[in-house]
């Protein structure tokens, strides 16, 4: 009976244990928002942030800025977003750090799922205001310039701006860059699911 007790303890603890492309998806999502913090901070507050950003991320930083224009190297995009992508920027930092408290921590443990659950539901929410923010902007065309190979028109004003942007980088390229934002929807959205059932499946079976 004791020996049945142990094994099924056992079970339940290795079925806390959440996938390892968690894992990968916390090390790489640092590691990415990391740089994409310093890129912003470079952008919005000078010099002393770009001694922190090699040349070469600076550069792909600046070519995705060109799709999305609120991440613009002119820095433009951030003052037309009402501060908003410092904002998030800044809250990006705390993301970072639930998602190395959870690669720290130990598997499986109550402190490493809840620290995982609450980073990917920032991260998901985050994200769903920033589509919205472009969505319900005056022009989300000059925001986002991959909309006008859509069929939708920028505003007279901002033409120019968005045909140049065509011209530089074909729809595919700006394709290619912007689609990134959307795994930071539904990674954070798979990992909340996966969560909620373990830290569900536990509190059922008393062991959290």
């Amino acid at each position: 009976m004791a020996r049945s007790t142990r094994s099924s303890r056992k079970q339940v603890g290795e079925g806390a244990h959440l996938p390892n492309w968690v894992q990968w998806w916390a090390v790489i999502a640092s590691v990415l928002v990391t740089l994409d913090c310093v890129y912003v901070f470079k952008v919005a507050y000078g010099s002393y942030f770009k001694q922190l950003l090699p040349s070469f991320i600076n550069d792909l930083w600046t070519w995705y800025g060109e799709s999305d224009v609120q991440y613009s190297a002119s820095g433009r995009g951030m003052a037309n977003s009402n501060g908003w992508v410092i904002t998030q920027s800044k809250f990006n930092t705390v993301e970072v750090a639930c998602q190395l408290a959870f690669l720290f921590l130990p598997r499986g443990s109550a402190d490493a799922l809840l620290f995982i659950l609450f980073g990917s539901i920032c991260t998901l929410w985050k994200t769903l205001l920033y589509m919205s923010i472009i969505i319900h902007s005056s022009d989300p065309v000059a925001m986002v310039p991959l909309l006008a190979c859509f069929g939708y028109e920028a505003l007279p004003e901002n033409k120019s701006q968005v045909s140049l942007a065509l011209k530089r980088d074909s729809c595919l390229a700006h394709a290619f860059k912007f689609q990134f934002n959307f795994w930071w929807i539904l990674v954070p959205a798979v990992i909340t699911v996966v969560v909620f059932d373990r830290i569900r499946t536990r509190f059922r079976s008393k062991t959290l």
